[in-house]
Parts: C-alpha cells; sequence; structure tokens
C-alpha cells in the first residue's frame, strides 16, 4: 500500500477520534446537567408539602436519573468506539512507518544502483 493512502487513512482516522472525543464531551456535559438535575429533584422532593408537589418532584427525579443513565450509556458506546479507532490509529501508524522505511531503503538502493553506472 502507498505511503499517500496510508497517510490519508491516519488522518482520516484522527478526524474520526477528534469527532467522538467531541461527543463524549457533550455526553459528559449532558451527564452533569442530569445530575444537577436530579440533585434539585430530591431537594424539591425532600421539600414537598403536597401531593401534587411530591408527585412532580417523583418524576422530575425519574426523568433525570433516566437521562444521567442514557448518557452513562452513551458514554459506554462512545468510549469503546474511541478504544477501536485509537487501535486501528496505532495499527496504521505502524504500517505508515513501515512503509516509509521500505520506500527509503528502495530508495538508496536506486541511488547506489545509479551510483555505481556512472562510475
Amino acid at each position: 500500500m502507498s505511503v499517500n493512502i496510508i497517510m490519508s487513512q491516519v488522518k482520516r482516522l484522527e478526524s474520526d477520534l477528534a469527532s467522538l472525543n467531541k461527543k463524549l464531551v457533550t455526553e459528559l456535559d449532558k451527564e452533569a446537567k442530569a445530575i444537577d438535575k436530579a440533585a434539585k429533584a430530591q431537594k424539591k422532593l425532600i421539600n414537598s408539602k403536597t401531593a401534587t408537589t411530591l408527585r412532580s418532584a417523583q418524576r422530575d427525579l425519574q426523568s433525570a436519573m433516566s437521562a444521567e443513565q442514557k448518557s452513562k450509556e452513551e458514554q459506554a458506546k462512545l468510549s469503546k468506539k474511541i478504544a477501536d479507532k485509537t487501535k486501528s490509529l496505532s495499527a496504521k501508524r505502524t504500517s505508515l512507518a513501515k512503509e516509509q522505511a521500505k520506500q527509503r531503503e528502495n530508495h538508496q538502493k536506486e541511488l547506489e544502483g545509479f551510483c555505481c553506472k556512472v562510475f
């Protein structure tokens, strides 16, 4: 495989990783907001004086806990994808280094052959 092809694959993997990391940060923000909402709902639940406010606080708490769980699940998926892409990127970089070394070696042999023909 040519160096240019491998380099474009490396760049694509790096771009994919950047995108996945951005999504992970977004999910972490969502989780933090859900945790904050859950804390507020718990406070509301503790301070509720009527059945209506109690039910409302319970719904809010359940919703926040559900959002937090969903965010954690999404984070797990993204983390797995990031790990897989990182592994692929590492393999591609190794492949790129080998291909570049092979090209340098071939180029050196060509130069040596050319020098021998000239003299």
